[in-house]
């Protein structure tokens, strides 16, 4: 894997960066200062795509961005001599306590009591989490970084499928079709034929499956407990079972110099979290997961800026059909719904 000079990298950055750092500093200080206040204004109806609904569809995308830049910098991380036992073990404490100080913004603690009846359920999502990304670390160090996150977007049509089977959720033929179109965009994104297959593109594939799991288990945990609250729960359940990955994994050449690297890790990923969590109450749910898919487009861009990754004619064919089969879905379960909420 190439990775760009200083020099390209500082060339590029100009062309592509259009203001100052310090002028990013300034916007997310008052982003930070504002966020509070501006959650607990009095919500409107999201149906008249209010202000609120707005800033929720901007910040999916955010929330796109900060994932896939996440996974930039951890395949570059890699790059340098990391193991992706390492990197998830960092990242873990890294996300919770990004979160922590956000709670903390918004003077908020989650409410254990909630939790404790089915504890097992935050378990079960935090160590879905956890091999999951580590899955996802080890096809990074391994694969094109578009591959990867293409394939690991067959989780929302892999939710619809749990939930057609474990939880009785309709599902008509044409979701059916959907997502069977995004099973073949997985299988070409994974290579068709012995010459071109990955075997490294299954282990996303798997983390979609866990990823997946830990979105259904949702339905039994208390619809008390905001996105926000059972984010922090189930990163701070995924950072301690991580711990001994932190012990087992390697650094590489890695030191003190890269400790802004992991800050920046963990900001990013506390800046997608909070974003999505945000997104998800203000604006009509089949929106913003459609949304979420731009984080293919923003993967396939940055790992072009950074590692000259272009990826083959079938990959980018395999997101497209990926991309189409989770639009149509959504298309599709938001019709049913409001069909339902109608009758």
């Amino acid at each position: 894997m190439a990775i760009r000079t200083t020099g390209q990298l500082r060339s590029r950055t100009r062309f592509v960066l259009s203001c100052s750092f310090t002028d990013f500093v300034a916007w997310l200080r008052g982003l930070a200062c504002r966020q509070r206040d501006y959650l607990l204004e009095p919500d409107v109806a999201i149906s008249s795509f209010s202000g609120k609904a707005l800033v929720a569809v901007g910040l999916s995308i955010v929330a796109a961005f900060s994932f896939s830049a996440v996974d930039t910098i951890v395949k570059g991380l890699m790059a340098g001599g990391m193991d992706a036992l390492f990197a998830q073990g960092v990242r873990g404490w890294a996300v919770v306590l990004g979160i922590m100080i956000v709670m903390t913004i918004q003077n908020k603690q989650p409410d254990y009591r909630l939790i404790r009846p089915r504890a097992w359920i935050m378990w079960l999502r935090g160590l879905s989490m956890l091999i999951a990304s580590v899955f996802m670390f080890v096809a990074l160090a391994k694969i094109e970084q578009a591959t990867v996150v293409a394939v690991v977007f067959l989780y929302p049509l892999l939710v619809g499928l749990l939930g057609a089977l474990f939880l009785n959720e309709p599902i008509g033929p044409r979701r059916v079709a959907f997502i069977l179109l995004g099973f073949v965009g997985v299988a070409l994104a994974a290579g068709v034929t012995p010459a071109t297959f990955q075997v490294w593109a299954l282990l996303p594939a798997v983390a979609a499956v866990l990823i997946s799991i830990q979105a259904v288990s949702v339905r039994w945990v208390s619809n008390r407990m905001s996105p926000l609250e059972l984010s922090y729960v189930t990163t701070g359940v995924m950072a301690i079972c991580g711990t001994p990955l932190l012990f087992l994994g390697s650094a590489g050449d890695l030191g003190w110099q890269h400790l802004g690297l992991f800050v920046l890790v963990g900001g990013l990923s506390t800046l997608g979290i909070t974003s999505a969590a945000f997104a998800f109450i203000h604006a009509p749910m089949g929106l913003v997961s459609s949304l979420t898919y731009s984080s293919i487009i923003f993967s396939t861009m940055l790992a072009w800026f950074f590692f000259d990754e272009v990826p083959a004619v079938r990959v980018f064919i395999a997101m497209a059909l990926i991309i189409v089969a989770g639009m149509g879905y959504l298309y599709y379960q938001h019709r049913a719904e409001a069909a339902i909420a109608k009758s």
